[in-house]
């Protein structure tokens, strides 16, 4: 779960996820308003109205602040991958993609000021880096269950290639975002999927370049 506003903190959480969240919370903004390197976990503390020593029993550094909201914002678009109607795999593959940007718009300001850290993958924050491996993890599958879950999905292992591309193509769209760029669902994007049921043009990257290959969905 993330929840970047205390005040939307259901009831129905218990009292040390609450705690949890109110010091996440008071992390985020504190990032956004002075920059990550100069936070502190003590301010952080104040912000969240706890003690240092509590502060420490759930988050021991700042990268695992860092670490808990890209979780966050991964979970969320997981569990909405899960709700995306039964359609085209452009449709698809549009709808999450809109509920993507819709999810990061929020936190411009905090992803600008965790930018240089979080593209360098030999950061503690680099969303390429050992300590995001899960999270790319699952997010690969989430990508795999948009395609596999459409009505005109390419067959076997093709689906599990296409899932991948989709993929690292929505990681450098987001990339455009983070640095503030104009960012759609384009249509060179959405042209892989193609909205016929009967026909499929799939991308795949061989020998370090992009090729088109045909198929033809059986009846």
């Amino acid at each position: 779960m993330f929840i970047s506003d205390p005040q939307l903190l259901p009831s129905a959480l218990g009292k040390a996820e609450r705690t949890r969240q109110r010091i996440l919370s008071s992390a985020l903004t504190l990032f956004a308003s002075i920059g990550y390197e100069h936070a502190t976990l003590r301010q952080i503390a104040a912000g969240a109205g706890t003690s240092l020593g509590l502060t420490y029993r759930y988050f021991s550094c700042k990268e695992e602040l860092v670490l808990a909201f890209y979780n966050g914002l991964a979970s969320r678009f997981i569990e909405h991958v899960q709700q995306i109607p039964f359609g085209t795999l452009a449709d698809r593959f549009e709808a999450a993609m809109l509920y993507k940007l819709a999810l990061i718009e929020p936190h411009q300001d905090l992803i600008g000021v965790l930018l240089s850290s979080a593209l360098n993958p030999k950061s503690p924050i680099g969303v390429l880096g050992e300590q995001t491996a899960d999270i790319r993890r699952r997010m690969q599958v989430a990508f795999e269950q948009i395609v596999k879950g459409s009505q005109d999905a390419p067959p076997g292992a093709l689906a599990q290639r296409l899932a991948t591309l989709l993929y690292m193509t929505q990681r450098g769209r987001k990339s455009h975002a983070w640095l503030d760029r104009p960012c759609k669902v384009g249509p060179r994007v959405l042209s892989i999927c193609s909205a016929n049921p009967d026909r499929f043009r799939w991308y795949g990257k061989t020998r370090g370049h992009f090729c088109g290959r045909p198929w033809r969905k059986q009846q």
